[in-house]
């Protein structure tokens, strides 16, 4: 909350999402920093959860904020419903390096691709 406040949701949230990408390549490593990588994991997601809805609010001003913040939603919960059933087929066909790696890869393209949008959106 503070952190975004002084420095901005969406810088966050970038910094978050490459955060989570690193702990998740990691997740394949064994030991103690598998577990480290577990936790890092899921604390950077859970902070970087509540930083969504205030950046698509803001980069979706008036009338269109509440369709843009309903296709957000609509999205994550497919992501969420989609996921398992994928990584129910692709843990016992995959190594587990290619799937955290994947996942990771696809994390750093997404925000390199959003965080490009937003800032074309903000200087144009």
């Amino acid at each position: 909350g503070a952190i975004a406040d002084r420095h901005g949701a969406r810088r966050v949230l970038v910094i978050l999402s490459f955060m989570t990408a690193a702990a998740l390549a990691l997740l394949s490593a064994s030991g103690l920093l598998l577990w480290l990588a577990a936790a890092a994991a899921i604390i950077f997601r859970a902070m970087a959860q509540p930083l969504v809805p205030p950046v698509v609010a803001a980069a979706f001003p008036g009338p269109a904020r509440v369709p843009a913040l309903a296709r957000q939603a609509t999205w994550r919960d497919i992501g969420a419903g989609t996921g398992p059933l994928v990584a129910g087929i692709a843990f016992p066909l995959l190594p587990t390096f290619a799937i955290y790696g994947g996942a990771a890869l696809m994390v750093v393209a997404v925000t390199v691709v959003l965080a490009r949008a937003a800032g074309e959106r903000t200087s144009g």
